[in-house]
C-alpha cells in the first residue's frame, strides 16, 4: 500500500539538543559511544533533507552560566540527589557544549532556535518560523526522548502540526528502555514514528510510503517490543511539606465520557479506585481552602475546532471536517458527556478552564488564574495520563510550576502505561506521589488559607 506519509513543500527537519554537551565525550569532538548509533542515524537523515531542499531547524539549549534562568521546578530527581554531588549548571550560552556536533552543523539557510525550556516551542520563534514557511509536518529527531523530544511534540499535536519521530534518531540518558518505551508505546498516540530508511524512501518518492502501517496499528520497535526495568531508586530525605497557600489542585478531564458507561449513569468499574482517590484529595483541598481547577475538554460539535495532528494510532476516529482530516474527540460543549462527574462537582468558587487541546495551558486561562491565586505548586490528577496528564505535566515544567502527580488519581486505559511514566518519565519534571502521601505533605500554614 502506498500513501502520503507528508507534503514535500510543507515538511521540515528539527534537530532537538544535538549538542556537544549531550553527544560528545570530555574532549568535545568525540561522540561517546552510547549517542554513535544515534549520530549515524541523524547524518544519513540530514543528508536526505539536504538533498531534497527540506527546511532544517535547531533547537538549541540556552541558558545563563550563573543558572538564573533554569527551571524552578522542584521534582523528584532534584530531591533525590546528594547536596554534595548536586548538579551543575548545565548548557550554558557560549559555550563549546552548547555548540551543535560538527557532524550535524547548521548552515547559513539553516534555523537555529534558541530555547530556555524543554519544549522546542515554548517562548521561541519555532512556530512562526514553520508557519511563515507554511509547515505543517516534522520530522523530529534528537533527544533526550522523554524530555525535549515528548514536551516538543506534545507541544506541536496541541499547535496542530504533525510529528513524524524517526525511530533510530531518538537516545535517552536513561537508556534503551525509557527511549523504546516512548517510540513504542507513547508517542503512537500523538505522531507518527518512522525508521530513517522509511524517512529517506518517503523524500524519494513525493511524500508517499511504501507498505504504511494501517491506522491504529503502531509500528514495531527495534526489538518488536519492550521489556519492562525497575523504577530507579530515589533515596529522598527531609522532602520539604507542601504549603497550601501556594497549592493548588488541578482536576484534568474529570468527565463523564471518561468515568461512566455510555449511557451516562453509570460508573465504569475501571475508574473506581480513581474516582475515590480524586474524591479524597478534592475532600482536602476544600478542608484546606486550596483553590481547584477543573480544565474541561470543550469541543465544537461540528468538528471546526478539533485537532489535525495526524497519529499512527489514536482511540477517537480520524474525520473529514472543513477540508482536512481532524481527530473527532467524541464529546461537545454542551453534551452531557462534557460534564464533570457529580462526585467530583465544582463549586461556585472553583475555575473552570475550557480547553480545546490536551494541555490544560494551550489557549487556556489557567497560568493566569494559577498566578493570580499564588499558585506555585500544582497537585495533579485525572487522565488519560499519557494524553492530559503529561501533556500538562510538560506544560507546568516549562512554566516553572512544581508539580506533584498523584499517582492513584491518575488513570490510563492501556496497562503498562500509569507503571513507566510514574516511574521513568514523570520523577524527572514533578514529585510522585500517593494522594495519602500528598496529604501528609500539605501541613497548615500558620496564617492565610489553611484550617485556621
Amino acid at each position: 500500500m502506498t500513501q502520503a506519509l507528508f507534503d514535500p513543500a510543507k515538511t521540515g527537519l528539527l534537530f532537538f539538543d544535538m549538542l556537544k554537551g549531550y553527544a560528545y565525550g570530555p574532549d568535545l569532538q568525540t561522540v561517546i559511544p552510547e549517542a554513535r548509533g544515534q549520530v549515524a542515524a541523524c547524518i544519513r537523515l540530514l543528508r536526505a533533507a539536504r538533498q531534497h531542499g527540506t527546511p532544517v531547524f535547531y533547537a538549541q539549549a540556552d541558558h545563563r552560566s550563573d543558572g538564573r534562568d533554569h527551571a524552578l521546578a522542584v521534582t523528584d530527581i532534584d530531591l533525590a540527589r546528594n547536596p554534595s554531588q548536586a548538579a551543575g549548571l548545565g548548557i550554558a550560552s557560549g559555550a563549546r557544549e552548547a555548540e551543535v556536533i560538527d557532524e550535524l552543523a547548521p548552515q547559513p539557510q539553516d534555523y537555529v532556535i534558541k530555547k530556555h525550556r524543554w519544549s522546542a516551542f515554548f517562548q521561541t520563534e519555532l512556530e512562526l518560523s514553520l508557519r511563515a514557511r507554511g509547515i505543517d509536518t516534522l520530522l523530529v529527531a534528537g533527544g533526550s526522548t522523554e524530555v525535549g523530544i515528548g514536551a516538543t511534540a506534545y507541544a506541536a499535536r496541541d499547535l496542530d502540526i504533525s510529528t513524524v519521530v524517526v525511530r533510530e534518531c531518538m537516545r535517552s540518558g536513561r537508556g534503551a528502555y525509557v527511549s523504546d518505551y516512548c517510540v513504542n508505546e507513547v508517542f503512537p498516540r500523538l505522531s507518527r514514528v518512522r525508521s530513517v530508511d522509511q524517512i529517506i524512501g518517503a523524500l524519494a518518492n513525493g511524500g508517499q510510503e511504501e507498505n504504511a502501517p494501517a491506522p491504529n496499528t503502531p509500528p514495531q520497535g527495534r526489538s518488536g517490543s519492550v521489556s519492562r526495568v525497575a523504577r530507579p531508586q530515589l533515596a529522598i530525605k527531609n522532602e520539604p511539606q507542601l504549603d497550601p497557600k501556594r497549592t493548588g489542585l488541578v482536576l484534568f478531564d474529570t468527565l463523564k465520557r471518561y468515568f461512566y458507561d455510555e449511557s451516562m449513569s453509570a460508573l465504569l468499574p475501571e475508574t473506581k479506585n480513581q474516582l475515590a482517590a480524586c474524591q479524597r484529595i478534592l475532600a482536602t483541598a476544600r478542608k484546606l481552602r486550596l483553590p481547584v481547577f477543573y480544565p474541561a475538554a470543550d469541543h465544537r460539535e461540528d468538528g471546526a475546532d478539533w485537532a489535525t495532528a495526524v497519529p499512527d494510532a489514536t482511540w477517537d476516529q480520524m474525520v473529514e471536517r472543513f477540508g482536512r482530516l481532524r481527530v473527532a474527540p467524541g464529546l461537545h460543549h454542551g453534551g452531557e458527556s462534557a460534564e464533570v462527574v457529580p462526585e467530583l462537582a465544582p463549586e461556585p468558587s472553583d475555575y473552570m478552564v475550557l480547553k480545546h487541546r490536551w494541555s490544560s495551558f494551550h489557549g487556556t486561562h489557567l497560568e493566569l488564574s494559577l498566578r493570580t491565586a499564588g499558585v506555585d505548586t500544582i497537585l495533579l490528577a485525572g487522565g488519560s495520563t499519557e494524553i492530559g496528564i503529561i501533556s500538562t505535566a510538560y506544560g507546568a515544567r516549562d512554566r516553572d510550576f512544581s508539580l506533584v502527580i498523584l499517582q492513584d488519581a491518575c488513570r490510563s486505559a492501556r496497562p503498562g502505561m500509569d507503571a513507566f511514566l510514574m516511574e521513568h518519565v514523570f520523577p524527572r519534571m514533578a514529585r510522585v506521589r500517593t494522594v495519602e502521601q500528598t496529604i501528609d505533605l500539605l501541613a497548615p500554614s500558620p496564617s492565610g488559607r489553611g484550617l485556621g
